[in-house]
């Protein structure tokens, strides 16, 4: 009983998924985002990223190991917006079972992703000091809070974006 009950929970969220998608909503119509949202898009990006680099105050040892982590963040960043552009479209004329099986081939892009920016990471992170990585950690939790489910008021969990006051 348990299991049929996860199984249409996950039906049901995957539906609402599907109709918020293929609506126009604060993110853009059916076409996608405006030429002028883009552009405000990319250039909080790009401050984001910045502001980061500053932050983590780099060391002249650490500078060109930041290099191919912030090329493949960069990278990701445009791969996922390619990707949604072109699967927008499809994923609004496609009946459930397919909007699932789109759904889950974009959640194991992700992962692929993931696993290749960790492993791009992990030589910077090892010269990190306590206080970087606390800052990396830090960057990383309100950057998800300000992703698409939390507009900046602390994500699908609930917290501040920096870890503070989240539910558990």
């Amino acid at each position: 009983m348990k299991r049929f009950a996860l199984v249409a929970a996950a039906a049901v969220i995957a539906l609402g998924a599907g109709h918020a998608i293929a609506q126009s909503g604060p993110f853009g119509g059916r076409d996608g985002p405006s030429p002028e949202r883009m552009q405000r898009m990319e250039k909080r990006f790009d401050d984001r990223l910045n502001s980061l680099r500053g932050d983590l105050k780099l060391t002249p040892e650490q500078a060109p190991l930041w290099q191919p982590v912030e090329a493949m963040i960069r990278r990701n960043m445009a791969d996922r917006r390619a990707n949604m552009q072109s699967m927008r479209g499809q994923f609004r004329d496609a009946e459930l079972p397919k909007r699932m099986e789109m759904m889950a081939e974009r959640q194991s892009a992700n992962a692929t992703r993931m696993r290749e920016l960790s492993t791009t990471l992990q030589p910077l992170w090892a010269t990190f000091s306590a206080d970087q990585k606390q800052t990396a950690q830090k960057a990383i939790r309100r950057t998800m809070g300000e992703g698409r489910h939390g507009g900046g008021h602390g994500g699908r969990h609930g917290g501040h974006g920096d870890g503070e006051g989240r539910r558990g």
